[in-house]
């Protein structure tokens, strides 16, 4: 599939995660203007727990080339998604679970 974001070789797989637990994704060659991000609506940029070590000029963890990183909290939505900025349908769901 082209414009599909690959976890671990799957398709756009939905993932679990718990709260205090931090997650990293390494990020090669996403494209220009196409950083991988979290959000809970689609188009905003879940920031808070979220870092990058690269992150673009046009967000604030949103990562083409870096590791990404994420640590969910109990305050975070229990239902978030990840996608990549500029590609429609990359991303999957992710489901945020208590400890």
């Amino acid at each position: 599939q082209t414009n599909v974001l690959l976890l671990d070789g799957l398709a756009r797989p939905d993932l679990l995660m718990c709260d205090g637990v931090t997650y990293t994704f390494t990020c090669n060659n996403l494209g220009t203007n196409n950083g991988f991000f979290l959000t809970a609506d689609f188009s905003t940029e879940l920031t808070t727990g979220a870092s990058s070590t690269n992150a673009t000029s046009y967000g604030t963890t949103k990562t083409e080339n870096g590791t990404f990183t994420f640590t969910p909290t109990s305050s975070t939505p229990r239902v978030l998604y990840y996608m990549t900025h500029s590609a429609v349908n990359t991303g999957g769901r992710i489901l945020v679970r208590s400890v």
